[in-house]
């Protein structure tokens, strides 16, 4: 139990610290792709202002083909005739370099002619220019004027009835941001393994008040039960002396009673700190599911019968299941006797498979009185519906641990004991076993 507790605080702890991470990382990713592309798109505002499209729209032709690559018309020339180029020292704002001297280098331009004649503006290699001419191409049938096409930045313009297409080389941008992106998510797996073994150590100090509270109860229950055996047997033993000494009245049964229901109770306490406390082993084996139901129904089905309730069994041939046979006897007994015990007129038993798991359910009319978000509290210590506290305790007995004993079996087995309320407004017990 206090296994499962700690591993439920780490779980928790580690899903707030996987998701604060993340943010982290995300947030920092995020923001830098926001940044660079901002930085991008500025650099490339001041740089497409360099292109002289006056000198173009007058060019006579573009080489002796008809195609190539364009040395004579300089991209950095104003109208004026004075050149733009920037010097390779040159500051911009606030003491920085100036997008024309951080940028010049990887930008170029493609003017592409209404004849389908093109020009490359920019001192690439020979090699570069037919790419250049296909990206140029390519970016000619997008609806975008401006946008990231490879590792391009790129701006689409028209000029009369040509088109001037300006490209920035992002290359180097992009790869520190996947650099940036790999280092941090790097980081953060490291932080997640060292926060993982931090908040693994403090979860043994997190439920030691935990397992030393719970060790006291269970101990306690336990001692109690034992010492309390004593004096019922005692006064159990006196009312049978009583009743042989020829005394016979109201007093003497009642006592009787109160000590067998006394009995129970303490039984009950004890089985259901045994089976939250024990943390041996199960013995696990092949046992017929259905032959164990058919087994159970029998039991119950005479009961029902007695108390005027319809009792129906849908059961599956060759249910075979790995479990502790003991547990799970002990499991369907109890949900069989609470179905009978709280139906109004009528119990199903069913044992059968869904999908890839083989399941057991009771199936039962009752009186609602408990609300459907509250159906999970049946499975707590004496809880008991008030309108079920109101009758007669003789034909109903129990004080509320039967289900608690059946969820500590189940949750030992590793098994899903659930409850819920079908369309027909019945109460439904599921048992799970996995497939």
């Amino acid at each position: 139990m206090f296994r499962k507790a700690r591993w439920k605080f780490v779980k928790s702890a580690m899903i707030a610290m996987i998701t604060l991470i993340l943010i982290l990382v995300a947030s920092i990713n995020v923001v830098n792709t926001i940044q660079t592309d901002h930085r991008l798109s500025t650099a490339m505002d001041e740089l497409i202002l360099s292109v002289d499209r006056g000198r173009l729209l007058s060019s006579p032709g573009i080489s002796d083909e008809g195609e190539g690559h364009s040395r004579e018309l300089d991209p950095v020339i104003s109208p004026e005739g004075v050149s733009r180029r920037p010097s390779m020292f040159g500051k911009g704002k606030g003491g920085r370099h100036s997008a024309l001297s951080q940028y010049s280098g990887r930008f170029f331009s493609v003017f592409l002619k209404q004849d389908g004649s093109s020009l490359v503006l920019s001192d690439l290699e020979e090699s570069d220019i037919a790419s250049a001419k296909e990206l140029a191409e390519e970016i000619k049938g997008l609806s975008k004027d401006q946008g990231y096409l490879n590792d391009y930045l790129y701006h689409r313009e028209k000029l009369g009835e040509h088109l001037l297409i300006c490209f920035l080389d992002c290359s180097t941008e992009f790869s520190a941001m996947k650099s940036l992106l790999l280092i941090s998510a790097l980081i953060a797996l490291v932080g997640l393994i060292l926060a993982f073994s931090f908040i693994y150590r403090m979860s043994g100090k997190a439920v030691e008040p935990l397992e030393e509270s719970m060790s006291k109860q269970k101990r306690f229950i336990t001692d109690a039960g034992h010492e309390l055996k004593t004096p019922l047997g005692v006064i159990a033993t006196n009312m049978d002396v009583l009743e042989m000494d020829g005394v016979q009245n109201e007093w003497i049964a009642s006592t009787k009673r109160q000590v067998g229901r006394m009995r129970s109770l303490i039984g009950s306490l004890i089985s259901l700190a045994r089976l939250e406390e024990d943390e041996s082993d199960l013995i696990l084996q092949n046992l017929s599911l259905s032959a164990a139901v058919r087994d159970c129904v029998e039991t119950f089905q005479m009961m029902a019968e007695m108390k005027g309730i319809a009792f129906e069994s849908e059961i599956e041939d060759n249910l075979i299941v790995q479990t502790d046979e003991g547990s799970v006897q002990q499991i369907l007994t109890i949900l069989c006797d609470n179905a009978v015990k709280y139906a109004v007129s009528r119990v199903t038993v069913r044992a059968r498979r869904l999908g890839k798991k083989i399941c057991f359910e009771t199936v039962n009319d009752w009186r609602r009185e408990i609300a459907e978000a509250d159906l999970s509290r049946m499975f707590d210590r004496f809880y008991r519906a008030d309108q079920s506290r109101k009758k007669d305790t003789k034909s109903i007995g129990g004080y509320g641990l039967g289900l608690s004993i059946a969820k500590a079996a189940a949750d030992r087995c590793q098994l899903e004991l659930s409850v819920l309320e079908n369309q027909e407004k019945e109460l439904v017990f599921r048992l799970t076993f996995k497939g």
